[in-house]
């Protein structure tokens, strides 16, 4: 059963024309056998992926603080997958006392590239782990801003704590509204509280 596997294996390591990153390819036949489920449910996560993805179950990551989107410059405005002029890294909101908000960052801005380099081509996801990083390190966005001049804006990063948990008192204090925006592993105390 695994003799093609090994076959090929030892195909592109042999004669393939150029180096090979064997971790890669590790990756990709995991990713293959996956999909080759045919299940939309399932999917291989890379380390950096399930890194990025406890972080944001824990409800806190080192960034700067900005909700992002990938948003079509078409008039209808909807989604879309790879950024280019026409699918535009849109900064949709900033978090509470965040280095994005005290930056001046804010929802509408257009990301056009990171540290100089323009974000076209990369996905959603590739543009924002450029975006995070270190706490304490600078990132510099070049922000095109409706009515004005592309500028850039440096931000030094830090752990932003998402806020998933609301709560306030409406009707004189009769009725109590809670909004749950995100479900981490804080979001069920932070109900509870």
């Amino acid at each position: 059963l695994f003799g093609p596997f090994w076959d090929t294996w030892d195909s592109i390591n042999r004669s393939y024309v150029g180096p090979v990153d064997q971790k890669k390819l590790v990756e990709g036949a995991i990713d293959g056998m996956i999909k080759a489920l045919g299940d939309p449910y399932s999917s291989y996560m890379s380390p950096d992926d399930l890194r990025r993805a406890r972080e944001d179950l824990g409800g806190q990551f080192e960034g700067i603080g900005a909700v992002i989107s990938a948003r079509s410059s078409a008039p209808s405005g909807g989604a879309c997958a790879t950024l280019a002029p026409d699918c535009r890294m849109t900064v949709v909101s900033t978090i509470a006392a965040s280095p994005a908000e005290a930056s001046g960052l804010r929802a509408g801005d257009v990301v056009t590239a990171i540290d100089g380099a323009s974000v076209d081509g990369l996905t959603l996801d590739e543009a924002i782990a450029k975006v995070r990083g270190k706490k304490g390190t600078p990132v510099v966005l070049t922000v095109a801003r409706a009515g004005q001049a592309p500028f850039d804006l440096r931000i030094v990063r830090d752990t932003i704590i998402q806020t998933q948990v609301e709560a306030r008192d409406l009707a004189n204090a009769s009725v109590r509204y809670i909004r749950v925006a995100a479900f981490s592993d804080n979001a069920a105390k932070d109900f509870t509280d």
